[in-house]
């Protein structure tokens, strides 16, 4: 029996990142139920479980898209803004994964320590689609922390305070923590 969950949120980031590559072969069920199972983990906060929920169906909005309705909402890409980037694009999923060079320096301190060597498309894969290794531990500790990450960024971006990407990867170390001493009390 085949486990298919394709959905347009997974159809939508594997564009993404073939955009990025258009030989890449991303078609792995059991990697895309490991990822999109992430969100069901009891031992995270329900906050971030649902914004994550939101990231994986495509649901969240970005600068791009609320300034539709708010017009007060600039829809440049706030994290291009704070890092005084010229000519920043619309804010959206999109941007962050293809050209948003703040996002790519998000990214990489924490995955430089989950997947030593990586390069920059290789993290770009893990934090859309999830990690993919024999070791399942590993894999949900990666995708908790792709999760824990992407609610970082996303909770700095709306308090308009972008953090350094050292904190951000002190954040996810001090959670990961948290969680670690939370599931253990239980």
């Amino acid at each position: 029996m085949s486990l298919n969950i394709v959905h347009n949120g997974l159809l939508t980031r594997k564009k993404y990142i073939q955009l990025l590559d258009p030989n890449l072969e991303l078609d792995n069920v059991t990697r895309d139920a490991r990822f999109f199972s992430t969100f069901n983990a009891g031992y995270l906060p329900a906050t971030l479980r649902a914004n994550f929920y939101m990231y994986l169906n495509n649901y969240t909005k970005l600068n791009s898209q609320i300034s539709k309705f708010d017009l007060n909402i600039n829809p440049m890409c706030s994290l291009c803004i704070a890092n005084n980037i010229a000519n920043p694009e619309n804010e959206s999923l999109r941007h962050f994964i293809t050209n948003c060079v703040p996002f790519d320096n998000y990214i990489t301190p924490i995955y430089n320590i989950l997947v030593p060597n990586s390069s920059l498309l290789e993290k770009k894969i893990i934090f859309c689609l999830g990690f993919d290794t024999p070791n399942n531990s590993y894999n949900i500790l990666g995708n908790t922390c792709t999760l824990l990450l992407f609610n970082y960024i996303l909770f700095r971006r709306r308090s308009k305070f972008i953090a350094q990407p050292e904190q951000t990867r002190d954040f996810i170390l001090s959670h990961l923590d948290m969680l670690q001493s939370n599931s253990i009390a239980t």
